[in-house]
C-alpha cells in the first residue's frame, strides 16, 4: 500500500512537470523531454490525425473515452 501512495504521488509530480499541450480537447503532456519534445508532440499529434483522418469512430471514441496522453 505504501509504494502505491508513492507511485501515486511520483506520478502527480511528473504531471506536473510535463511539457504540455491540448490537441481536439486531448491533454497530450510529456515527461522530462526538455528540448526534443517538439518532435515527440509532433509524432503523437501525427499519429491522432492518421486515425482522426481514417477512423473517424474511433477516434471520437479515444477523445471521449480519454483525459490525457502521457509520453
Amino acid at each position: 500500500m505504501r509504494q502505491d501512495k508513492r507511485a501515486k504521488f511520483l506520478d502527480w509530480i511528473a504531471l506536473r512537470l510535463s511539457t504540455a499541450r491540448q490537441v481536439d480537447s486531448l491533454w497530450v503532456g510529456i515527461a522530462f523531454a526538455g528540448e526534443a519534445a517538439e518532435p515527440i508532440f509532433r509524432r503523437v499529434e501525427d499519429a491522432l490525425l492518421l486515425i482522426k483522418e481514417n477512423d473517424w469512430l474511433r477516434y471520437s471514441r479515444l477523445i471521449r473515452d480519454l483525459e490525457r496522453v502521457w509520453v
